[in-house]
């Protein structure tokens, strides 16, 4: 029982993961092109596919708090053990591919970014400085008089 249960759970993951990286993928095109729109309708669609990740979560810790797939398929038969070994795989290798893909996008934005930082620093003029700085305007007296007169 506890066997099914966990396939059915490593099942669902594995499809939500292959969608995210399909997702990725896409991102991956939509920022290439600069097809904000696009890009826009897959991050909400992303936010969909994790939120419904929350809550495998929720539902693997209430049925198999502090259980391991490894304690589960040592109970399991042989063909359940298997199988959670196969989905074990299966969805390492897809969280691996999914990171990757993200990393991508990552590096991407990253560069779109600072395109966008240099563009914006050869159009506009440079601004004066932040900090204080001393007027060289006319001083006060002659250049060896004092501002107090010290006879009084």
């Amino acid at each position: 029982m506890e066997a099914s249960n966990m396939i059915n759970l490593l099942d669902h993951l594995n499809e939500i993961h292959k969608k995210l990286i399909t997702l990725g993928q896409q991102k991956t095109e939509a920022i290439n092109k600069g097809d904000m729109q696009k890009l826009n309708s897959l991050l909400k669609e992303e936010d969909g596919e994790t939120k419904e990740l929350q809550n495998i979560e929720v539902e693997r810790q209430q049925h198999f708090a502090g259980q391991t797939v490894s304690d589960i398929a040592e109970k399991a038969s042989g063909s359940e053990r298997e199988r959670l070994s196969s989905l074990q795989h299966e969805l390492s290798q897809n969280y691996q591919s999914l990171k990757e893909v993200n990393e991508l996008n990552q590096q991407l934005l990253q560069q779109s970014l600072q395109f966008v930082n240099m563009s914006l620093s050869t159009l506009l003029p440079e601004k004066e400085p932040v900090t204080y700085t001393k007027p060289q305007g006319k001083r006060y007296g002659s250049a060896g008089a004092s501002l107090f007169d010290s006879k009084a």
